[in-house]
């Protein structure tokens, strides 16, 4: 287990506010305005009604970095609990997806929204990226070292 993860689970409540905090992150900046109109849907209505683009150039990497804290601190939580790689994996993934899934559910009734499958994609992308970025976390002291030895050792091939 990581440095980062002994400190937050001495802290105890650090990983469950910052799992707080990036949820609702992500429910204030994907559902803003909060102006719904429900209304009853018809399944081809719906899965119509998703675009296959971005909206802009950088939506996809807006999208990206939304859910990489998500990744992050769900890394740590299910890390903290002893669960394996895998898992933590497919449990940061499902949730992510899931979670996108209902967001971009949920814009189809407000009107100054559109869901999109890249968001989707580029969602559930941030959170792999997050818990990526955990696991680099938990090795940063083997990942600084091979990038000093790859910074100021020449290559072996070059000296040969």
């Amino acid at each position: 287990m990581g440095d980062f993860s002994r400190r937050l689970k001495v802290d105890g409540y650090a990983t469950p506010l910052a799992l707080i905090a990036s949820l609702l992150l992500i429910l204030y900046t994907t559902l803003w305005p909060f102006r719904f109109r429900f209304s009853r849907l018809p399944l081809s209505a719906y899965l119509s009604r998703f675009t296959f683009s971005p909206s802009d150039s950088f939506d996809f990497i807006r999208n990206i970095l939304l859910f990489v804290p998500l990744g992050f601190v769900l890394g740590a939580i299910l890390d903290q609990r002893g669960w394996s790689k895998n898992r933590v994996r497919l449990i940061g993934f499902s949730t992510g997806l899931m979670l996108t899934i209902v967001v971009e559910s949920l814009q189809q009734f407000l009107p100054t929204r559109q869901p999109s499958v890249s968001d989707l994609i580029g969602n559930a992308f941030g959170a792999v990226v997050g818990l990526a970025c955990f696991r680099l976390w938990q090795k940063r002291h083997a990942v600084v070292e091979w990038l000093r030895v790859a910074i100021t050792e020449p290559p072996k091939v070059l000296v040969g």
